[in-house]
């Protein structure tokens, strides 16, 4: 990153460069977080209500912790965003009012379908471990049936990676033009690419792992970005 084509900030710009890298790194800080209680909660989801309900049934204390670490991260998303809309859109104001509607809409669907979703889920799940009889089982898993349905779907995938990955697609292209320097810029295109090939994931069965390279992209990118965020946001001169 280049100092020398930064424009004499003020202390508002400042602080909200210093918090928008602190944001970054506490956003990478809940995705690592959540990795071993993605293990305590058995790991990869079933597909079906009934499936799911037995596979949360007893693990539910890990999964309400990953419900909440994820819904905290996506406000840190908010101030990631502001910082870096702030500090490129001298350069391309247009695409970054595009990074920002992708990354807002991402944080929407997010906070307003898939975690909700997730909640209803292992309210649920609670319940049909503790029914007495098949009848009560099957009224429960018809009840699930709906925010299954949706988690089931392709829709995960386009909500929570392909439209941030857009987003990361749009600043990176920015970021090409200075300021970040051309490594984090290429990072976040690379990182954008497989987020929008990670969306036919569940079509490619066992080889459908792209969004696993994004996730690892995409959290060294956040990590460049929030260091240099931090870096102006706390430079004296």
């Amino acid at each position: 990153m280049s100092d020398s084509t930064q424009p004499v900030l003020g202390p508002g710009e400042q602080r909200l460069y210093r918090l928008g890298g602190i944001a970054a790194f506490i956003l990478v800080a809940g995705w690592f977080l959540t990795f071993p209680l993605y293990a305590a909660g058995g790991g990869p989801e079933p597909m079906g209500a009934a499936a799911r309900l037995l596979h949360y049934a007893g693990r539910e204390p890990a999964w309400w912790a990953i419900l909440w670490i994820m819904v905290f991260t996506d406000f840190m998303y908010v101030g990631v965003a502001l910082a870096l809309f702030q500090l490129l859109k001298r350069l391309d104001q247009g695409m970054m009012l595009l990074f920002v509607a992708f990354k807002g809409l991402f944080i929407a669907l997010d906070l307003g379908l898939l975690w909700p979703n997730h909640a209803a889920l292992l309210s649920l799940s609670k319940l049909y471990a503790a029914a007495a009889s098949e009848a009560q089982r099957a009224a429960i898993a018809s009840a699930a049936a709906a925010p299954a349905a949706v988690l089931d779907s392709l829709l995960p995938n386009v909500y929570s990676i392909g439209i941030p990955a857009l987003g990361t697609l749009f600043a990176s292209l920015v970021m090409l033009k200075g300021i970040f320097g051309r490594p984090a810029a290429y990072l976040g295109l690379a990182a954008g690419i497989t987020g929008i090939v990670a969306v036919a994931d569940p079509f490619l069965g066992t080889w459908g792992k792209v969004h696993i390279v994004n996730g690892l992209l995409a959290t060294v990118w956040f990590l460049l970005v929030g260091w240099g965020l931090c870096r102006i946001g706390w430079r004296t001169t």
